[in-house]
């Protein structure tokens, strides 16, 4: 148990916004600068102020009086660790004791379950070494060190595949040869594979077909029954569009994806951009539901995945939406490119499909291609509409998004209502 007590001349108020775990509701007064720096110690190293965690009335909790008697201020504190915080079952002033000071008494009550420490006996094992005189007792106890030894041999000697493994970062390869020393590896059978009309394939070629079959048809979408209404940008960005090479394409697509088009997205978007995550967005939707819960906001989050977003998008709707946000034609031209008759097999089989639709998995490019027609398809959503919740005194906030991962948020039910469909029929004219 940590206990950290004194005069930390700190005031920490009563909001636990951000500091949860370090702080009650319980506080007297305004956070100042001091009370600031004692929370941000205490969220270090996971402590909670004792006096803001139990209800009293303000008397019990001021613990300074100022000469003139008119300031009265909470800045006498105690902490203890996060998990110990049971143990502490109340604190508060005593204004009655006579201290000779400007800071009135403070008591604490903590409550601690000792576990008694026993003294184990162990007696130590006498080994009867006069037995080894016997011939037939020293060759069977020697035959026993022998085997045993020997299987901490064949252990060193497998032990070395394992240690390759894992300096080249093969964690699954560690983790069956682990699973086979300790003997609980249990070699799976695979299920068995079917035509669409239910035969059973049984060779090797017939079953590799089949799963290049399939992966076709989910890696290849049918076409958005709309198109999508996508206009041409008025200026392109500010991008050299000159013949690159295929190491200088990959290095402009960085630069653009931390760059010129990383800027034009919408601050809403923290899905495979440089300083934000998904923990970020977390962190603002808890906030945002504590807040609505002190100010007693009504609040309608509705959450939205894609299904097989990466895959589906339509690729002549995604160049079109390049050239909408201004990058130049011949680097639209340069990434399509790319696309262009690109084919996938399953494994080492020798049968290729082509795919039509999507973006390539893996692809430096991928995940900056994606993210911009998603953002396209949530300015369409919100824009000119006023639907989301209340962020700043002129402005709103519609929804967090982390790659095809969106909570839309709303103060009324209409407004969900109404926002839902927006962004759930757009997104099917481009996939």
């Amino acid at each position: 148990m940590k206990i950290v007590m004194g005069d930390m001349n700190a005031k920490v108020g009563n909001d636990d916004t951000g500091y949860g775990r370090a702080m009650g509701r319980q506080g007297c007064g305004v956070m100042d600068e001091n009370g600031e720096k004692l929370l941000d110690f205490c969220s270090t190293y996971d402590l909670a102020i004792g006096g803001t965690l139990f209800p009293h009335n303000d008397i019990h909790k001021l613990t300074w009086n100022s000469p003139n008697g008119r300031d009265k201020n909470q800045i006498d504190h105690l902490m203890i660790n996060g998990t110990r915080r049971h143990s502490l079952f109340d604190f508060r002033v005593m204004r009655g004791a006579d201290v000779n000071s400007d800071h009135h008494l403070v008591i604490a009550i903590v409550k601690v379950k000792l576990r008694k420490t026993g003294t184990r006996k162990t007696g130590q094992q006498q080994l009867d070494v006069d037995k080894l005189r016997d011939p037939r007792v020293k060759s069977s106890f020697v035959l026993q060190l022998k085997n045993r030894f020997q299987i901490l041999a064949e252990l060193e000697t497998d032990n070395q595949p394992t240690e390759e493994a894992a300096n080249k970062g093969e964690q699954g390869k560690v983790y069956k040869i682990t699973k086979i020393i300790s003997g609980k590896y249990r070699r799976t059978t695979n299920s068995p594979i079917e035509d669409k009309q239910g035969r059973l394939l049984t060779t090797e070629a017939e079953q590799k077909a089949r799963w290049a079959e399939q992966f076709c048809e989910v890696l290849n979408r049918p076409p958005p029954t709309i198109e999508a209404v996508i206009q041409e940008a008025e200026d392109d960005l500010d991008v050299s569009s000159t013949p690159p090479t295929k190491e200088e394409v990959i290095a402009a697509i960085k630069s653009l994806k931390n760059d010129a088009v990383d800027q034009s997205l919408r601050r809403e978007q923290a899905g495979f951009r440089k300083g934000r995550g998904c923990t970020d967005q977390i962190f603002a939707l808890r906030n945002i539901i504590e807040q609505c819960t002190e100010w007693q906001r009504k609040l309608y989050i509705n959450f939205v995945d894609f299904e097989k977003a990466f895959d589906s998008i339509h690729r002549d709707s995604l160049w079109r939406i390049l050239r909408n946000y201004g990058i130049p034609e011949q680097l639209v031209l340069v990434v399509k490119s790319f696309y262009t008759n690109f084919t996938c097999r399953v494994g080492n089989s020798n049968h290729k499909f082509q795919v039509k639709t999507g973006v390539r998995q893996g692809c430096v490019m991928s995940a900056l291609l994606f993210n911009i027609a998603i953002d396209w398809v949530m300015r369409q959503a919100t824009e000119g509409q006023k639907r989301g919740i209340r962020w700043t005194l002129f402005s709103t906030l519609e929804d967090l998004d982390f790659a095809d991962d969106l909570a839309l948020l709303s103060h009324t039910h209409q407004h969900m209502q109404e926002k839902h469909p927006d962004s759930v029929i757009l997104p099917s004219k481009l996939a």
